[in-house]
C-alpha cells in the first residue's frame, strides 16, 4: 500500500509539473515594442535553442535579441562576431529555466504529499505504536516538498517563442 500511493503521488507531482512550459506565439501583428523588449529581457545571455522554418535547429550559448525584425545571435567567448538571421526563417527560440519549477515542485509536493501522508502512505506511529495521521501528514508534507523540488529542478521550465511570419 505504501509503494503504491508514494508511485501515485510522485506520478502525480509529475503530470502538474510537466504543465509548466509558456508559449508565446508572435505573428506580424504583435506589437513589435513589446515583442522586443520582453524577448530581450529573457533570451540575453542564455543558451537558447533556435529551430528554422525547415525544421533545424542549433543552440546559440550566447543567448540573442530582436532588432529591425532580424534575430541577432550572440557568441559565449566574448568574441564580437554576431550573426543575423531574419525572423521569417525562424520557427521557434526556446530555452530553458531550471530554478523557477523549484517553487511550483515545492507546492504540488507539499500537496501531494500531505494527501499522501493523510492517507497512510507515509506511516508515522505515535508512542503506544499507533498509526499518528498528524505527524504521518507532516512528514508526507516534507517529503512531497522534497521531492517535488528535486523532480522540479531536472524537468525545468521551457520557454517557447513561436514566430510566425
Amino acid at each position: 500500500m505504501f509503494r503504491e500511493i508514494t508511485c501515485l503521488s510522485v506520478f502525480i507531482m509529475l503530470l502538474f509539473t510537466f504543465g509548466c512550459s509558456p508559449t508565446y506565439k508572435i505573428s506580424k501583428d504583435y506589437s513589435k515594442a513589446d515583442l522586443y523588449n520582453n524577448f530581450d529581457k529573457s533570451c540575453y545571455a542564455k543558451s537558447i535553442k533556435i529551430t528554422l522554418t525547415n525544421d533545424s535547429s542549433f543552440i546559440a550559448p550566447g543567448g540573442a535579441n530582436i532588432s529591425n525584425d532580424s534575430l541577432i545571435l550572440f557568441p559565449s567567448d566574448g568574441n564580437v562576431n554576431t550573426t543575423y538571421l531574419k525572423l521569417d526563417k525562424v520557427k521557434q527560440v526556446s530555452y530553458k529555466n531550471n530554478w523557477l519549477p523549484i517553487s511550483c515542485g515545492v507546492a504540488i509536493g507539499v500537496i501531494t504529499g500531505g494527501i499522501a501522508g493523510a492517507l497512510g502512505a507515509v506511516s508515522a506511529r505515535d508512542k503506544n505504536g499507533n498509526f499518528d495521521r498528524s505527524k504521518s501528514t507532516i512528514q508526507g508534507i516534507l517529503l512531497g516538498g522534497v521531492t517535488g523540488s528535486v523532480i522540479g529542478l531536472f524537468i525545468g521550465y521551457t520557454y517557447t517563442y513561436q514566430f510566425t511570419y
